[in-house]
């Protein structure tokens, strides 16, 4: 069961004797657990959410309203969604299975009318040709590049909080935002269609209540592939809690390196620091996820640099075993696993993919948390 509140003061002054009851996180401080009652609680600013019984939510916010006038609260239900941070998350029942979801659709519902951009056919795909950003490199003009600055503005809040379909488009995007072209600025109205065309996408899936909690990452690099932006490879991470997205990332990494391996390798080495940031989170929302930590790549080489099994690859000469992020990948705690590329969820975070493409690996993600 899922609850928000909201209140205008620190809630750390008006919860004191409700507090005393909660452990804090370690690694993540804004996560709370009453270890009696099994309620956990996450703040944002003066903002919270929190998960347990209905008995035991209504008793929570019966004692923090009893010191302060919250503004609204209230109990996720199939009948009762809930509107969070501009997140409306719904709940319902189907053929006996409970299933959640989050979605932004009133948000970029109202982001569309405020940029008066009315979609007059469907787009199922945001970004299908990584060369269009190079066809017209004319700088636009001050009101052009306001509304370019505006709109990218929108897209990267959605792109890391519930969007995991576009994060590699508006990756792209943002390396224009301090000089956007003519292509740039279509590229970001196509994008706007696509968003508007899914603006029901939804993040979540079934509840799997009673069964211990299993992470995935998946880890992916695209090795010098976009020409267009440059030499640098893009790395992509994508993290799963039974069957559903909880964590992703895409981005330029940070220098150009000279091998498919080696890009892969540097990838596969943040989705360990990635990975093991989420573990830490779950650790303080006392949830069981094991103590491995095991990212799935779709190369064979980064596996025989994890495991030293190549003891005479040319990586030797590019890679120091010194180097922190090298170590982390080293690290015996962390295990890698090979899946094909097809099978690949990280694959969609780093590649201009076709609008084929793109909706099969779509369907692959989403199919794991409704499965």
């Amino acid at each position: 069961m899922d609850e928000s509140a909201h209140g205008d003061s620190n809630l750390g002054e008006v919860m004191d004797g409700v507090w005393n009851s909660y452990v804090q996180g370690v690694d993540e401080p804004c996560v709370f657990v009453n270890r009696a009652t099994g309620v956990r609680m996450v703040v944002f600013v003066d903002d919270l959410i929190t998960r347990g019984s209905r008995q035991r939510t209504e008793e929570l916010y019966t004692a923090i309203q009893s010191k302060y006038p919250m503004r609204s609260w209230n109990v996720l239900a199939p009948d009762n969604p809930l509107v969070h941070l501009g997140f409306e998350i719904t709940e319902e029942v189907r053929d006996g299975e409970l299933y959640r979801y989050m979605s932004q659709q009133r948000e970029v519902e109202e982001f569309m009318r405020e940029q008066q951009i009315e979609v007059h056919s469907e787009v199922s795909c945001p970004m299908p040709d990584k060369w269009h950003l190079g066809k017209n490199e004319e700088l636009l003009d001050a009101e052009g590049k306001a509304v370019f600055k505006s709109m990218m503005g929108s897209f990267g809040w959605w792109s890391i909080s519930l969007r995991y379909d576009i994060a590699q488009s508006v990756s792209r995007l943002q390396s224009k935002t301090e000089s956007p072209t003519v292509s740039s600025l279509d590229a970001a109205y196509r994008l706007a269609a696509y968003i508007a065309s899914t603006a029901s996408f939804k993040l979540g899936g079934k509840v799997r209540a009673g069964q211990k909690d299993v992470i995935v990452c998946h880890s992916d690099s695209d090795y010098a592939g976009d020409p267009v932006l440059g030499t640098r490879s893009q790395s992509g991470v994508i993290i799963l809690m039974n069957g559903i997205v909880i964590h992703w990332r895409s981005k330029k990494q940070p220098k150009t390196v000279f091998s498919p391996a080696a890009a892969e390798i540097y990838a596969a080495s943040e989705a360990v620091r990635e990975l093991r940031w989420v573990h830490m989170v779950a650790r303080d929302l006392q949830l069981d996820v094991g103590g491995e930590c095991i990212v799935q790549v779709d190369n064979n080489q980064v596996l025989s640099f994890k495991y030293a099994t190549c003891t005479k690859s040319r990586l030797r000469g590019m890679i120091s075993n010194r180097w922190g992020w090298v170590k982390d990948l080293k690290d015996e705690g962390v295990d890698l696993m090979w899946v094909s590329s097809k099978d690949n969820m990280a694959d969609i975070l780093t590649k201009c993919l076709s609008n084929k493409e793109f909706n099969r690996q779509l369907d692959q993600i989403s199919e794991k948390g409704n499965s």
